[in-house]
């Protein structure tokens, strides 16, 4: 086992180590995305207050207007004076053919003073302008540069050979069967034994050539953070898979997705309830989730209308929520107005608590910045754990290949001398 098992390891991590250095790289930067947003983007992302701010849905008719293609889906409510406003966007669909436009954007920022549209941009667009920057450096932690659907599909399957490999490694740290005497039979030492065996998995040995260096590094780090790593493989799994990651957690704890509901066989383009009429229900369906379930409502945070499911979702942030944007959410059917559910992060449904608790964990979105300095050398670690796993593979190559090269020469000039001692008959 342990034989077959190393090799799994040795393979699976050369088949993943482009894939983590990616991963690692970019997910030590985007950890303070908003940050480096505000600073390369301070035009698009920064107002100046002056005045009174426009409400919300009107700022979200006026840029629908600028542009009739599109159709605004998301809107933020705004949570600080200097914040500008932003929503995202869709093409809208064709009354002559049914299909959506195609638009150049799914952003779109507007002063919440003036309503002057500020810009535009499209998520993850590989360009050379300053405002795709990064956005970029995250579309490519969690989709590469393929098309998004395909590119979130390909990294939840890389996240999950990734979870199954922290297994391998983890069970290769561990001491392998010892014979205590020729009289007994193979089994493991005492558990005293075992555990002082095992502590050297756990070390670097001091004073060891480059290659021992480098062997014990690669397995001390991947135990002190392993941890880590599976919830980094798990969350990736649950925010690239959501789909398969629901169907698994639904059968092992309570957990309900809403983001994976069914869709309608046509989008709903006029719902019977209008923008306004969602916010208000919205805001009635909150307040008495928050009196049933025991939370108190910090501030709204998006208004949300999913066409292809005929629903307005609601979200505020709340004392049940982990993350910063807030995701406790009422979803609104819109054509009759009725609640369809509610979404609470934490401390209602356990399958839920455990996936917000992996996510926030994922994105640092808790423990404040020393957790996400943490996050980030995390990410600078996966990448040199990668980097020394080639390292590691490509010497015991070349060892390997040196070693059969010798074996090839030592067998000739065995032959040779062989040859050599056989008289020669015409000589004889």
């Amino acid at each position: 086992m342990h034989w077959f098992l190393l090799r799994v390891h040795r393979y699976v991590g050369l088949g993943l180590a482009g894939f983590l250095v990616i991963i690692g790289l970019t997910g030590s930067v985007i950890v303070f995305f908003p940050e480096l947003d505000r600073w390369v983007n301070s035009e698009l992302i920064t107002v100046e207050p002056r005045g009174k701010v426009i409400d919300e849905l009107a700022l979200r008719e006026r840029l629908q207007a600028q542009d009739p293609r599109s159709h605004v889906y998301y809107i933020h409510f705004l949570n600080e004076p200097t914040e500008a406003f932003y929503a995202y966007t869709e093409g809208a669909i064709d009354p002559a053919t049914g299909d959506p436009f195609h638009i150049s954007y799914d952003e779109v920022m507007a002063n919440p003073y003036s309503g002057e549209r500020l810009g535009q941009r499209h998520w993850g667009d590989l360009s050379f302008e300053r405002k795709d920057l990064i956005t970029f450096l995250y579309f490519l932690h969690y989709s590469l540069v393929l098309p998004e659907a395909l590119g979130e599909t390909f990294m939840g399957i890389v996240a999950l050979i990734f979870a199954f490999d922290c297994f391998v490694g983890f069970y290769l740290t561990l001491p392998r069967r010892v014979r205590r005497n020729d009289a007994e039979s193979t089994r493991l030492v005492h558990f005293g034994r075992f555990l002082k065996k095992w502590k050297l998995s756990w070390l670097v040995e001091r004073g060891a050539g480059t290659n021992r260096l480098v062997f014990d590094w690669h397995r001390a780090s991947g135990l002190w953070v392993w941890p880590m790593l599976l919830v980094f493989a798990t969350s990736g799994v649950a925010l690239n898979l959501p789909g398969a990651y629901s169907a698994v957690m639904s059968k092992v704890l309570h957990y309900v997705d809403n983001d994976v509901a069914p869709e309608l066989e046509e989008p709903l383009v006029a719902p019977a309830v209008s923008w306004t009429k969602a916010k208000e229900l919205g805001e009635k369906y909150m307040a008495e989730a928050a009196t049933a379930h025991g939370f108190t409502i910090n501030r709204p945070t998006a208004l949300i209308y999913r066409r292809q499911k005929g629903t307005y979702d609601y979200r505020v942030h709340s004392s049940r929520d982990l993350v910063r944007y807030g995701a406790t959410s009422v979803m609104i059917d819109a054509t009759t107005g009725a609640l369809r559910s509610v979404e609470i992060p934490t401390g209602h449904l356990s399958g839920n608590t455990a996936t917000n608790w992996l996510n926030a964990l994922h994105q640092a979105m808790v423990f404040g910045l020393p957790y996400r300095i943490f996050v980030s050398a995390m990410g600078l670690l996966l990448t040199a754990l990668a980097a020394t796993g080639v390292l590691i593979w490509w010497r015991k190559r070349n060892q390997r290949l040196r070693s059969l090269r010798l074996r090839s020469v030592e067998g000739a000039q065995t032959r040779a001398t062989a040859d050599a001692s056989v008289p020669d008959e015409a000589g004889a």
